[in-house]
């Protein structure tokens, strides 16, 4: 039997409401969805949120929690190279794909697009040819309110505690 429970964490994220939703499985997250909510919900901590913290603070290069995320070995290159990218950096998806070797920006896209765990592979780090905000599957507003937020912007952080699916 799968033992499944989310975890929920809201950040006020300059003037916006990120919500994370963490999925377990057993012992390891293997999805992570990103919303905007309309309200700010505080009830706790956990060791996720103080990952994220750590993360999105830039303090830590990557977390350090049990994951698991299913691809082909081509999809794996591609979320090893783009865990690599610096904080507060982008890469085109041009770029990833002449450093991992396809010569395809659209398979690179097509792999980003499959990552289950943005966030923790920093997906939302690779921006189409001169700079352009595409893709991203929880959408541009999200992904360009990350971006900002890492050029150095502070942010408030409340938790909500897990939740049991």
């Amino acid at each position: 039997m799968i033992d499944r429970r989310t975890e929920i964490i809201d950040i006020f994220l300059h003037g916006k409401i990120l919500r994370i939703s963490a999925l377990w499985e057993n012992w390891a997250i293997t999805r992570i969805s990103l919303e905007l909510a309309e309200h700010l919900e505080h009830s706790g901590f956990s060791p996720l949120a103080e990952q994220l913290d750590e993360l999105l603070s830039n303090r830590i290069k990557q977390a350090d929690l049990p994951f698991v995320i299913k691809g082909t070995p081509f999809q794996h290159s591609v979320w090893n190279y783009v865990s690599e990218i610096p904080y507060g950096e982008v890469r085109t998806y041009g770029q990833l794909a002449e450093a991992i070797g396809c010569g395809a920006p659209i398979a690179v896209g097509q792999a980003l697009k499959a990552n289950r765990l943005p966030i923790l592979i920093p997906c939302h780090r690779v921006v189409g040819k001169g700079g352009q905000l595409t893709g991203f599957s929880a959408g541009l507003e999200i992904k360009e309110l990350l971006l900002e937020h890492e050029k150095g912007l502070p942010i408030r952080w409340d938790y909500r505690a897990p939740l049991v699916l």
